[in-house]
């Protein structure tokens, strides 16, 4: 991964030590070796307010998450919008949408938003992922830095 110029903020967050709900630490800190200094990588195990900031200053966030549902292993990336709304109203639990309302309500930033969802099959306690999700790392890591790489040559033409 290059730096494009944009200001990447990547946040993993979970539970490391719950099984599969390690997953986005363990996508972060593949991806922050890749980066370098071409994007921020955190990891943090749930999200909170203090977040919006180091949102605000970036244009692009890639939430990475472990989820319920779905095939073990399998993952999706989707669009955020923030949420105007709640972030207006004191909660104990956000989500991205959450987070970004907040940066836009606070900073006036309006960063670019992905969040890759990944099936988990086990969330019991341990700091190793199942089989499937583990193998499904690589998969997400290239696809991540192809994307980051396309966007790159994107804004250099």
């Amino acid at each position: 991964m290059k730096s494009n110029g944009t200001n990447l903020l990547i946040i993993g967050y979970g539970n490391p030590l719950r099984g599969d709900d390690g997953i986005g630490w363990r996508v972060a800190d593949q991806l922050a070796a890749l980066a370098g200094d071409a994007a921020t990588v955190l990891t943090v195990h749930q999200l909170t307010p203090e977040l919006a900031e180091p949102i605000s200053k970036a244009e692009l966030v890639i939430f990475i998450d472990a989820c319920y549902g779905g095939q073990p292993g399998s993952w999706t990336c989707e669009t955020i919008s923030l949420d105007q709304e709640s972030s207006e109203a004191f909660t104990h639990y956000f989500t991205p949408a959450n987070l970004l309302g907040h940066a836009s309500t606070i900073f006036g930033a309006k960063p670019k938003a992905l969040l890759i969802s990944v099936a988990g099959a086990s969330f019991d306690c341990g700091d190793h992922l199942s089989v499937d999700v583990a193998a499904i790392i690589p998969e997400i890591v290239a696809n991540v830095s192809q994307w980051w790489a396309a966007n790159s040559e994107k804004s250099h033409a």
